[in-house]
Parts: C-alpha cells; sequence; structure tokens
C-alpha cells in the first residue's frame, strides 16, 4: 500500500505530501508526529500507512490521537517511543518485521481490539506497553522478550 491515510474501504484520501501539509511533521525523516491543531477528526480520519523512510514513532507522537483507527507501521520503523499512542482511539496496529523495541505504556488505554501479533525481529518491550486496553483479547509475543 502507498504512504498515506486510507478510509474504511481502503481508497486513498490523502498521500503522505499531502498529510504532511496538514500538519504532519518528520524530523528528518526519521520520526513522526502530528499537529492536533491542524488535523482535526472530521477532516482525517481511518487507516495510516506510514512511509518506509521513518525510522522511529517518536514519543507521545499519537498521544490522545482521536481520528487514527488503523496503523500500519513498515519495517523501516525500529522504535516505538514511549507513549506513542497513548489514550488513542487506535483500533488495529499492523506491524512489520525490523520493529526491535516498544517503549512503556506505547499503547496504553487505546482502543486497541482482538489479538496483537508482534514481529520475530522484537528485541525489547518495556513495562505497560498495553496497559489497559480493555478491548485486546490477548497479546501474541513471537519471543520471549525483556
Amino acid at each position: 500500500m502507498e504512504p498515506g491515510l486510507y478510509d474504511s474501504k481502503n481508497n486513498l484520501i490523502k498521500t503522505w505530501e499531502e498529510l504532511e501539509k496538514y500538519g504532519l511533521k518528520v524530523d528528518s525523516k526519521t520520526s513522526y508526529g502530528y499537529n492536533e491543531k491542524v488535523l482535526t477528526e472530521n477532516e482525517l480520519h481511518g487507516k495510516f500507512v506510514l512511509p518506509d523512510t521513518i525510522k522511529e514513532i517518536s514519543a507521545e507522537a499519537f498521544l490522545g490521537c482521536k481520528w487514527i483507527k488503523e496503523i500500519v507501521i513498515p519495517s523501516s520503523v525500529k522504535i516505538i517511543g514511549e507513549m506513542a499512542f497513548m489514550d488513542s482511539n487506535l483500533e488495529k496496529a499492523q506491524f512489520s518485521e525490523g520493529l526491535e523495541e516498544i517503549r512503556n505504556n506505547a499503547f496504553s488505554f487505546s482502543k486497541l481490539k482482538g489479538d496483537i501479533y508482534l514481529p520475530f525481529s522484537l528485541e525489547k518491550i518495556e513495562k505497560d506497553v498495553f496497559a489497559f486496553c480493555r478491548f485486546l483479547k490477548k497479546n501474541i509475543y513471537s519471543k520471549q522478550c525483556n
């Protein structure tokens, strides 16, 4: 899938370049964040596919974000920062091989549903990553993590 934002029927709504104009912030193409004052729940809503230029999802990048429902994290992402998706409306996260670390409270209080499948490449998962995710059925870890 091309990087960008998709609706519930997988139709591309905004390309990555268009999303940057809405206030999505990329620092040296290595981390990701958004400007809540620019992005509103009414403007953008749905599945977000990150480009493969992203190496890290910054701490608090999507903290409290209400417009994102699903995210596809490419293999280029090595780290998901502390509280990156905490208290967001995120319902589904697709992790790719290449992810090495998920930091404290990355998905705490989010709306994640069903099962979570983590890649074999994951080496470290810190505490309370999925704390208070009421709708998760169970977490499935690919190997023993620290």
